[in-house]
């Protein structure tokens, strides 16, 4: 004998394969849509989520990102030194040495600028070629400053004067506030000279990687402002619990930013650089 299903239930019955077919064809749309605005793929390892909702996360055994040489990332002559800046959103994993930003060399040769962390002491540091001749403006006891587990705002600018006491012409900034500075200084230092190292950020002369996670590090020419300072860092706390944001959405660079990584696009082994120079970077170690 045939059942014969009520006409209500076989309307339902039809109703519901329709709609599960329809849910289906706007599932796989949504996937290979060619409208699809944004679609990055971040490894836990590389990118963490932050206050600066994607952060660079380096776990202090390998990781680190570089960017390759060019002109407008060194700052001397050999005879006369030009200003320059440097800031990044730092998030320290511990009191460790190590490097933030460089450009330098594990060896003598080449060497130009960086910001480090050694031995409990921030220092700004500009060398002539060999290393052998430098000029450091230093904030020692830098973990009062820079506490572990949490973000803070680093800022160095340096007013190009060269010569033995070059660290006069710096400055240090953390949290949007300008620290007093101790000297370094070696042999009678007078330029930098532009070498073919690459940049890099989490490595350099100690030849040790830094345990931190980073966002928005850039590099200006010039000498940033108080007011810059403020404008970057209340820039940088605005960001603190929202959402996650497409990259781009936070306040572009100007004419004198020769390197903008925000570090919240990181994927398949490169970080884009914002300030529209072409300076990508490549990831090492994830």
């Amino acid at each position: 004998m045939i059942m014969r299903l009520p006409k209500l239930s076989l309307r339902l019955s039809v109703i519901f394969c329709l709609l599960a077919c329809l849910l289906y064809g706007l599932s796989a749309a949504a996937i290979k849509t060619p409208n699809l605005k944004a679609g990055w793929r971040f490894e836990t390892s590389t990118i963490t989520t932050s206050i600066f909702n994607i952060a660079l996360t380096l776990e202090g055994t390998s990781s680190y990102l570089s960017i390759a040489d060019a002109a407008d990332l060194s700052f001397g002559t050999g005879t006369v030194d030009q200003p320059f800046s440097v800031s990044a959103w730092v998030y320290p994993n511990g009191t460790g040495n190590g490097v933030i930003l460089a450009k330098d060399s594990p060896s003598s040769a080449n060497r130009e600028w960086l910001v480090l962390l050694d031995s409990g002491t921030l220092s700004f540091k500009l060398l002539n070629a060999d290393g052998s001749q430098y000029s450091a403006a230093t904030l020692a006891s830098v973990a009062t400053y820079l506490t572990a587990g949490a973000w803070h705002h680093v800022v160095c600018t340096y007013d190009g004067r060269g010569g033995a006491t070059a660290e006069a012409g710096m400055k240090i900034f953390i949290d949007n506030e300008e620290r007093s500075l101790g000297a370094d200084n070696s042999g009678s230092y007078a330029a930098m000279t532009a070498g073919s190292n690459p940049l890099t950020v989490g490595y350099g002369n100690l030849g040790t990687y830094w345990p931190a996670r980073l966002a928005e590090v850039r590099l200006f020419s010039g000498v940033l402002s108080t007011t810059e300072v403020a404008a970057q860092y209340n820039s940088g706390n605005a960001q603190r619990g929202t959402a996650q944001n497409t990259p781009g959405t936070t306040p572009e660079s100007d004419a004198n930013t020769k390197l903008y990584f925000k570090l919240d696009d990181g994927s398949h082994g490169t970080a884009a650089d914002f300030s529209g120079n072409n300076h990508s970077g490549t990831l090492h170690g994830f």
